[in-house]
């Protein structure tokens, strides 16, 4: 039975409110679980104190704009009940803003009608359920709006929003340092005539963009007595985490009946000792990613960048969208820490795609990922710590699928890249 355009577009606004409703009872129905609030609640309490400083008198692990969204919820009621509310209050807005910012993307980028834009509310409101408390528990669904801002500022041509959107964010949680170079290769090329190769043109433009950034992390060292590199630094040296893909690679002699490594308790979470990681895989954990990652944004920038030139506007804003959405997917995947609220940087862009794209394996992996990762961090996390063999499994299945869905999309944006047949070129 086929569905008509107005009955789409009355199920968009169900499912629409529908998504709001199960966005408002996780703020106010959820309940706490293994939660960062009370870091930030620690922190927030702590910078109320006069003269005290952040990073210099008291802990605070991320960089510093991630203060404007920690410290406010502290500042009436100082009880962590009252501040949970708060917190989860500002990140209602921020979702919502989100929300926002999806429907301009699902309509200006990707030409989404009202079938996919419902598909898509659906999604994210799955994604939602299933990351449950870690949704507004985090800082991380911040990324997933700097990604949303990102890809608009390209389609509107608005340089100093994207500008601010990249040292805003980099300065929560440094993301955007990862796919301002795809961005850049999206620019229109530069007065002919230059003296530099358009290559150091764009690598030039990605480390000028980022001197607000560097001059404001510099400031903070100082007044800090250097305790901010120190407290960013300890990100640097974390082993591999037992969530990670990396992770899941290790484990799986075990699921055979191998001797199982040896977990700790470090870095506030818990990794795999680093006397129990073989060398190669040490190393590869540690450099594969970025290799892969530097290698193709040198292909992109060398010579990649010559077919987006020819291309229509709406593929290119489709592109840009769906390179972000693959950056993210290449650093959850790829590196040694793997946190369950790591999916909610790619959550809202992913909707959007598994809606466009129409594919039912895609959309098979999305919900697998997000499942699984409910059903082992929120429903058997203390057997998986135990060593339970069972629920080792899930989080191989919920790596397996996350990999999967990066192959996917990396073989879809390469596509985008194949030489167009022209006129009178042999079939």
């Amino acid at each position: 039975m086929k569905i008509s355009t107005s009955a789409w577009a009355r199920i968009e606004v169900v499912v629409f409110a529908l998504l709001v409703l199960s966005r408002l009872w996780i703020a106010f129905g959820w309940g706490p679980y293994i939660s960062d609030l009370l870091i930030y609640h620690h922190s927030a309490i702590q910078g109320l104190e006069v003269g005290r400083f952040a990073y210099r008198d008291y802990f605070f692990p991320y960089p510093p704009a991630a203060l404007l969204f920690t410290s406010p919820p502290a500042w009436g009621d100082p009880s962590f009940e009252s501040y949970r509310v708060a917190y989860h209050v500002l990140f209602l807005a921020v979702d919502g803003l989100i929300l926002w910012l999806m429907a301009r993307v699902a309509r200006l980028d990707l030409g989404l009608a009202a079938r996919g834009r419902a598909v898509a509310w659906g999604l994210y409101a799955a994604f939602g359920l299933l990351q449950g408390h870690l949704l507004y528990d985090r800082l991380d669904l911040l990324m997933a709006l700097g990604a949303l801002l990102s890809v608009e500022a390209f389609r509107a041509g608005r340089g100093k929003l994207r500008l601010f959107t990249w040292n805003f964010f980099f300065l929560v949680k440094l993301l955007p340092l990862f796919w301002a170079p795809w961005s850049v290769a999206f620019d229109e090329p530069g007065p002919k005539g230059s003296r530099l190769p358009a290559v150091f043109e764009r690598a030039a433009k990605v480390v000028l963009a980022f001197v607000p950034s560097v001059v404001i992390l510099l400031f903070f060292v100082l007044l800090s007595g250097g305790a901010l590199v120190s407290s960013l630094g300890d990100h640097g040296e974390r082993s591999i985490q037992i969530e990670a893909t990396w992770a899941s690679l290790l484990f799986l002699p075990k699921l055979f009946g191998a001797p199982g490594v040896e977990i700790i308790h470090k870095w506030g979470a818990l990794h795999i000792a680093p006397h129990s990681i073989p060398g190669v895989v040490d190393f590869l954990s540690r450099w594969l990613g970025w290799i892969a990652l530097g290698a193709a944004f040198a292909w992109l920038h060398l010579k990649g960048f010559r077919r987006l030139e020819s291309m229509p506007a709406r593929e290119r804003a489709e592109l840009h969208a769906k390179g972000i959405l693959l950056i993210l997917l290449w650093l959850v995947t790829g590196q040694r820490v793997f946190s369950p609220q790591f999916l909610l940087w790619i959550a809202p862009l992913l909707a959007l795609f598994v809606a466009r794209r129409r594919s039912l394996w895609l959309a098979s992996f999305a919900l697998l990922a997000y499942g699984t990762t409910y059903w082992g961090f929120d429903l058997r996390y203390a057997q998986f710590i135990n060593g339970d063999l069972f629920t080792t499994g899930i989080f191989v299945v919920r790596n397996l699928a996350v990999a999967l869905m990066t192959l996917w999309f990396a073989r879809d944006v390469a596509r985008s890249f194949a030489p167009v047949a022209r006129k009178g070129d042999a079939s």
